[in-house]
């Protein structure tokens, strides 16, 4: 057990934090950026008015996304690491981000939308989102940490 501990303790070097705090960043500024340019099409998918999209725009709505993103570039780094045994390298992360993203988020998220009974466009949109963010936070990961 105190090997365990000592082991998940070491992966966290003031290196790793800055890059999954950089990959947060990231994570916020794509999101930004993406649903600004988007916009209009994600409230067409989500069949959402734009009233209705403008009263879901609270601060804590934010920063609970805030949180998600870091929880996402926190979750991808310990992968990365130990898929390749404390070796953190692009390669490692873009495939740990790959597989990630298709085998967690765009999967879970086609599911979950279908017997919600959302359109396939609402899905493309979300789901390209979340592959350019955890992509991104895979290459700051992979480059930094």
């Amino acid at each position: 057990m105190i090997t365990f501990i000592t082991n998940v303790a070491a992966q966290f070097t003031a290196k790793s934090l800055i890059a999954i705090a950089v990959a947060t960043g990231c994570g916020v500024v794509i999101g930004l950026i993406y649903y600004t340019v988007l916009g209009k099409a994600w409230q067409h998918a989500a069949s959402m008015t734009r009233e209705a999209a403008r009263a879901g725009r609270s601060l804590s709505t934010y920063l609970i996304a805030g949180v998600c993103y870091a929880v996402l570039a926190l979750t991808l780094f310990g992968v990365t690491w130990h898929v390749s045994l404390g070796e953190v390298t692009l390669r490692a992360s873009l495939i740990a981000a790959g597989f990630a993203w298709f085998g967690f988020i765009a999967s879970t998220m086609m599911a979950n939308h279908r017997f919600q009974g959302r359109s396939l466009s609402l899905t493309l949109i979300n789901a390209g989102h979340w592959l350019l963010v955890i992509f991104a936070q895979g290459v700051v990961i992979g480059l930094l940490a």
